[in-house]
C-alpha cells in the first residue's frame, strides 16, 4: 500500500508540475486572447464612445487616444464640457462644475496624474519594454480563483492583475491610487471584438467594495485620424 500511494503522489507531482505555468504562459495566453501582439500594435489610435457613472450620476463622453502619449478624456454634465487632455508635453483640464471654468494647464502632481500610462498593453512584448512579471499563488476574488501576476513597470510602479484561467482575460486589477492612499480594485468584464481586438465594455473601480467609478463602453474605432489640435491646449 505503501509503494503504491508514494507511486500515486510522484505520478501527481509530475502531472501538476506539467500543468504549471509561467507567468511568462499566461501572459503570451492572454495577449493572443486579445487578438494577438502583431494586431494589438498594428493600433495606432482609438477613440472610445463611453458612458461614466459617478456618485449615481451618468455623463456620456469621448476618449480619444494615441501612440505618442496623448490622451484626451471629454464628458458631457447639463451642458458642460469636462476635459481632461495630455498633449505629449501639456497636460490641462476644464471643470465648470468644479470652479474650473475656462482650459486650464495644469502643473506637478496634478500634471503627473493626466498622463497616459502606456497605450501598448502592458503584456505585449513586456521583456523588451522592461515590464518585470512574478506570478502569484491563485487567489479568490468574490468567489472565483483566478491566476495571479505581479507586473512591475520600469518606473516602480507595481500592478496586480487576475486572470480568468479559462479565458485568459483580465478579470480585474489592483493598485495603489495615491490620491487617496488606497488599493482601488477595477473589473474588467464583458469583452468584445472591436476590428480584431478585444477589449471589455464594462469596467468598475471599487474601494473597500464600493463603486467609485463605473464606465461602460459603447464603441470604440480603431487607428481613426485624430488631429492634434484634439489634444491640444486651446490658444496653442
Amino acid at each position: 500500500m505503501k509503494r503504491i500511494l508514494t507511486t500515486f503522489l510522484l505520478l501527481f507531482s509530475s502531472v501538476a508540475l506539467v500543468n504549471a505555468q509561467t507567468a511568462d504562459e499566461i501572459a503570451e495566453k492572454y495577449v493572443n486572447a486579445l487578438g494577438g501582439a502583431a494586431k494589438m500594435k498594428s493600433v495606432k489610435s482609438r477613440k472610445v464612445d463611453i458612458t461614466m457613472t459617478t456618485s449615481g450620476i451618468q455623463l456620456p463622453g469621448v476618449i480619444y487616444e494615441d501612440d505618442q502619449n496623448r490622451q484626451k478624456l471629454e464628458l458631457t454634465y447639463q451642458g458642460m464640457k469636462i476635459i481632461n487632455s495630455y498633449d505629449g508635453t501639456v497636460a490641462w483640464a476644464q471643470n465648470p462644475s468644479a470652479g474650473m471654468a475656462q482650459p486650464t494647464k495644469l502643473t506637478g502632481a496634478q500634471a503627473e496624474a493626466m498622463k497616459p500610462t502606456d497605450f501598448l498593453n502592458e503584456f505585449v512584448n513586456h521583456k523588451s519594454r522592461g515590464m518585470k512579471l512574478e506570478l502569484k499563488p491563485e487567489e479568490e476574488l468574490s468567489g472565483k480563483s483566478y491566476y495571479r501576476i505581479d507586473l512591475t513597470n520600469p518606473g516602480g510602479k507595481l500592478t496586480k492583475y487576475f486572470f480568468d484561467k479559462e479565458t485568459y482575460l483580465v478579470a480585474a486589477k489592483k493598485e495603489m491610487e495615491p490620491s487617496i492612499g488606497q488599493e482601488v480594485t477595477t473589473y474588467f468584464s464583458e469583452y468584445k471584438d472591436f476590428d480584431g481586438v478585444k477589449m471589455p465594455t464594462k469596467i468598475s473601480a471599487q474601494v473597500g467594495g464600493m463603486e467609485l467609478q463605473g464606465v461602460k463602453v459603447n464603441g470604440v474605432e480603431l487607428n481613426v485620424d485624430i488631429p492634434s489640435s484634439v489634444y491640444a491646449f486651446p490658444g496653442n
